[in-house]
């Protein structure tokens, strides 16, 4: 932060980058100041304080910050990656994890950050050319990185039991599943009444029937070693109730009672299952102004990425984490209360 001119007015600017465009965000006036923020886009190019706000504070310091609110740009999310993690806290050495849905957004994210603690991970995707890419930015970026390409179909029960015979193959075992696949962005929005009865049933077979297939075919291998990590990726949708995607949101509210009755059967073998529930993330699902606006109503208001979901996950997946089951976590900013 550096501050301006020496005058009775002073300039602050942070710079966050981001594009969203306020003009006046806050007032506040620590003792005898006051403090003004304003979208970065309104930097005057002499650094001048506006005509407007001088007059409205003619004897006081006046400190104006200009902000850039999105405070996720991708070199960011690459610092808190490196920052999470020094070495030795949730250390996934010497693990193997399926991650469903890697490809891209959450996935490839969660994907990247646990070829970075150490596991073997198994990237498995419907979409084999968003697939292989995905793999060749993550060995280009963590060159040590062990991570394979499954194929699979999470709908189809055949083919989620060939791409876990193809993990076993490729790693020997399996310690974390990661049930991360899902449809959102092709769905229709409007009243529950006006769904087809197709729609309705695709989305159940991807976003649940999906999980379970999962589930399933991992289960008994976990239970064979009396060890393993289950985790699904749910939707803060479940506590807001959310609307007008109804197909959407009870796909993922089914995701619950079969995460806690997953976590009974199997918690005397020593394995954990939990839910991981996340806000409006930016992967593309949503445009620029619509994650930017639903920010606005949360405690953090900032843009979610799929960076903000690795540290919970990691946790989850890991050793420091085998306490704790049969809970679903909402990682959102604040916008749902559990």
């Amino acid at each position: 932060m550096c501050f301006g001119h020496k005058s009775p007015h002073a300039v602050a600017r942070l710079r966050v980058a981001s594009r969203l465009r306020l003009q006046i965000l806050a007032e506040a006036k620590p003792r005898d100041a006051a403090l003004i923020l304003i979208s970065d886009d309104r930097i005057p190019h002499d650094n001048q304080i506006p005509q407007s706000l001088a007059h409205c504070y003619p004897q006081k310091l006046m400190y104006i910050l200009y902000v850039n609110w999105q405070v996720s740009s991708d070199a960011e999310q690459e610092r808190r990656r490196q920052s999470h993690f020094a070495g030795g806290a949730m250390d996934l050495s010497n693990k193997v994890a399926i991650i469903t849905g890697a490809a891209r957004g959450i996935g490839l994210s969660l994907a990247s950050r646990f070829c970075r603690v150490g596991a073997r991970v198994v990237l498995a995707d419907l979409h084999e050319g968003d697939l292989s890419e995905a793999i060749e930015s993550i060995r280009r970026d963590i060159p040590n990185a062990q991570c394979f390409a499954a194929t699979v179909d999470v709908a189809s029960r055949v083919s989620v039991e060939a791409m876990v015979k193809k993990a076993i193959e490729l790693c020997g075992r399996i310690d974390i599943l990661v049930n991360n696949a899902g449809v959102w962005k092709s769905l229709t929005t409007g009243p529950f009444w006006q769904l087809s009865t197709d729609e309705w049933r695709h989305t159940f077979a991807v976003n649940t029937e999906g999980a379970f297939n999962c589930a399933s075919a991992v289960a008994p291998h976990l239970i064979a070693q009396k060890s393993g990590r289950i985790i699904f990726i749910g939707s803060a949708a479940i506590g807001e109730a959310l609307a007008h995607i109804t197909q959407y949101t009870a796909s993922k509210s089914a995701l619950t009672g079969l995460m806690r009755c997953a976590a009974k059967e199997l918690g005397k073998d020593g394995i954990t299952v939990n839910m991981v529930n996340p806000g409006q993330i930016d992967t593309g699902a949503f445009t620029r102004e619509q994650l930017e606006l639903r920010a606005q109503s949360k405690f953090i208001k900032r843009v979610g990425m799929p960076a903000d979901l690795e540290g919970i996950v990691t946790l989850l997946a890991s050793e420091e984490g085998g306490f704790i089951t049969a809970q679903q976590i909402y990682v959102d900013g604040g916008g749902v209360l559990n």
